[in-house]
């Protein structure tokens, strides 16, 4: 058969988290996700020699890197509480750890450590600093000292916990820590970062990785260099600075400019291409979407398996475009399933792309991109297991090839040319996460005031630098992401402040009045997901139809396409979720989306997934007229059937459910939280909400009255 070459390009990013003028570092996650997803990925790929992949490490994650390799005494927020000796903390100090230091992963890193699962549950898990008061009193020092230790040693990926047996063992200790014993654990921190960059180094010098960047604080760049029609800026000067920056600081870092370039979020457009065709870069990359949408359309099969070039000036630059479908397999739905399934899954998604390219001329390349980090958390091993047996799979078979993008279009120059470049992201080839809300033209008028102030006031050439390095910081995507209904975290607000910060900055370097309007937040509170909570009690007939109008009126709802925004997909199973309950039963309806096929569903499982203060329940079903409700306990990752449960389900114009509290174990405000999985051929194919869940309290006899009270 025609051999398939396959290239991995893993996304490494994060964030300025550091303010320049104080030194000080507000959020950890350059140091706690450089001993996990940095480490790691590289880590695995020597023990594969034959495997060879692509790495994009962005300037604001080297920089960071660099810093909390070259200074022991990082002013880092929670670095310096976690030094502190458990009998000095101060309330405040207890207080941030409370609030901060169960943010990790709950289902894959802190319930399977037994201690971390008992100290989040006496915390609560609903916690707000308004219950500070009452929870410290439940904690003593070796209480304090515990959550020290967990909160970073749980942070540690597997490949450096193989490699230093004594941190393996005081992982594996669980409780009971020592100070001296934290410090190690924070000696250990550096430790592993200092290898990181050497280690990617170490195997770009050998050739099994490539190495590329992307520009300097991680801006849309067609947003500074009007590549959009109805909005966007004529900040040409702006992208060469970031472009340039990065360069030099790759070049210092590595001792060769990179090939490749990853533009922020997969972001081009053609007003951004000639300052990189003028720097010598060879390729981009973004995602498949941005190909069809410029080719008007074609069958994507044929079209999206090879590099293209495009002109820009007097030169060209080669572009490749990334497999939806095979990048999300891995970020968002292998994590859970079984390894082997997982890896068998995403090699038969390779042969099949092959038989459909094997009568096609030229060579085929898949490219394969996504961020390099995030999708980890959610596997229970760090995704040890599963790329494990995927980089066996993939060399064991003569038929395909791993290559770097370089090396590939190296070896095949492009044949096709494009003659149109359609300007979007890598998410819904748009640009509407970074300026398509009200928050985030605020967020852009107030850099272009900043900007205009700034060219206003003389300033020694010194200083005029470092004003002008706070304002291209400000003009870094991860600010952005934040604003606007999209996505909602425990650290939007210290977004929100690390933006307006920057801004502030330019001010204070020139000695003025900072406006009145950077001291107030522009994220504004948002629920995006759920339309409405549940406002009394429920009870439908379970019969897959409303049998009457009023039957669900008072019940919860979660729109889809609310909650999406511009995430909005078409592959998407259901539309609407409905739940509610009375005294004794839950209900769930879900409403199927009317351009699903149902021959699709009935080679799929439906799935809500329950999750308690205690247990994970799974109620699993089938789209059949008759089909049966099956529960099953799968708390901490163990499946038991519960063959004998009170609940009963219905599949006609719509599913309806019900299942009775006393069957989930559950008590008068226990909270519940709640998602649906489609699952096929044993993968979760999709969940909603995609990143969180649902949640609601148990009722008791007052439940109603409260609500009305309200």
């Amino acid at each position: 058969m025609k051999k398939l070459y396959i290239a991995f390009l893993w996304h490494m990013h994060q964030p300025l988290y550091k303010d320049y003028l104080t030194e000080r570092y507000y959020l950890p996650w350059v140091r706690l996700h450089a001993l996990k997803g940095y480490y790691d990925m590289p880590a695995l790929l020597e023990r594969f020699p034959d495997m060879k992949a692509t790495f994009n490490l962005t300037p604001s994650l080297l920089l960071q890197m660099n810093d909390y390799v070259t200074n022991d005494s990082v002013n880092d927020d929670f670095l310096i509480v976690s030094k502190k000796r458990a009998e000095d903390l101060t309330r405040e100090d207890k207080e941030f750890i409370l609030a901060n230091f169960f943010m990790n992963n709950w289902d894959t890193i802190i319930k399977p450590h037994p201690r971390y699962g008992e100290l989040l549950r006496r915390r609560g898990l609903h916690y707000t600093v308004g219950d500070a008061l009452n929870i410290i009193e439940r904690f003593d020092r070796q209480d304090f000292l515990d959550l020290q230790v967990l909160f970073n040693i749980s942070w540690f990926g597997y490949a450096y916990r193989k490699k230093n047996t004594e941190l393996e063992g005081i992982y594996r200790k669980e409780r009971g820590f020592s100070e001296e014993e934290k410090m190690r654990v924070l000696s250990l921190q550096q430790d592993a970062i200092k290898e990181i960059i050497p280690l990617y180094k170490r195997l770009y010098d050998t050739g099994q990785i490539e190495l590329i960047t992307t520009p300097y604080y991680h801006p849309i760049l067609p947003i500074l260099n009007s590549g959009v029609s109805s909005y966007g800026y004529s900040w040409e000067e702006d992208v060469s600075w970031h472009i340039e920056k990065a360069l030099e600081l790759f070049t210092n870092t590595f001792g060769r400019k990179p090939k490749g370039i990853w533009p922020a979020e997969g972001s081009v457009s053609r007003s951004i291409l000639y300052p990189f065709v003028k720097r010598g870069i060879e390729w981009l990359a973004t995602d498949e979407e941005i190909l069809l949408a410029s080719l008007g359309g074609g069958n994507r099969n044929e079209l999206i398996y090879k590099p293209y070039s495009i002109k820009s000036g007097d030169g060209y630059i080669n572009m490749v475009f990334r497999d939806k479908k095979l990048s999300d397999l891995i970020g968002f739905s292998y994590a859970n399933s079984r390894p082997e399934q997982a890896a068998e899954d995403f090699l038969e998604n390779l042969r099949s792309i092959q038989r459909n390219v094997s009568g096609l001329g030229g060579e085929h390349l898949v490219s394969i991109i996504l961020d390099g980090e995030n999708a980890w958390e959610y596997y229970r091993d760090g995704g040890e297991r599963f790329l494990s047996l995927l980089y066996e799979k993939i060399c064991a078979d003569p038929s395909l090839e791993t290559v770097t993008i370089g090396d590939f279009i190296q070896r095949f120059p492009p044949s096709d040319e494009l003659h149109n470049l359609y300007a979007g992201s890598w998410i819904n080839h748009n640009f509407d996460i970074w300026y398509g809300h009200h928050e985030d033209r605020v967020g852009w008028e107030y850099v272009d005031r900043t900007r205009t102030f700034l060219k206003s006031v003389p300033l020694e050439e010194e200083k005029s630098k470092q004003a002008w390095e706070e304002i291209y910081a400000a003009e870094g995507s991860d600010w952005f992401w934040w604003f606007g209904d999209e996505f909602s975290s425990l650290s939007e607000s210290t977004f929100d402040f690390l933006f307006r910060n920057h801004l502030m900055n330019v001010y204070r370097i020139a000695e003025r009045a900072i406006p009145d309007y950077l001291q107030e937040p522009i994220k504004r509170k948002v629920k995006a997901a759920i339309k409405k909570e549940p406002i009394a009690f429920i009870n439908p007939v379970i019969d897959g139809c409303v049998s009457t109008y009023y039957e669900w009126t008072h019940a919860g709802v979660y729109a889809l396409d609310d909650a999406l925004g511009a995430m909005q997909t078409a592959e998407k199973s259901i539309d609407t979720i409905y739940y509610g309950f009375n005294l004794t039963t839950l209900f769930f309806r879900l409403d199927i989306n009317r351009n699903t096929p149902r021959e699709r569903l009935k080679k799929c499982k439906g799935c809500l997934e329950l999750i308690t203060a205690s247990h994970t329940y799974h109620l699993m079903f089938t789209f059949s007229k008759d089909a049966v409700l099956e529960l099953y306990d799968v708390t901490d990752g163990k499946t038991t059937a519960i063959n004998v449960f009170d609940g009963a389900l219905s599949f006609d114009k719509i599913i309806e459910i019900s299942c009775a509290f006393s069957s989930l174990c559950v008590q008068p405000n226990e909270s519940i939280q709640f998602s649906f999985l489609l699952i096929e051929n044993d993968i979760p194919v999709e969940k909603w909400p995609k990143f969180t869940t649902i949640n609601f309290a148990v009722p008791d006899v007052d439940f109603e009255e409260m609500i009305w009270s309200a």
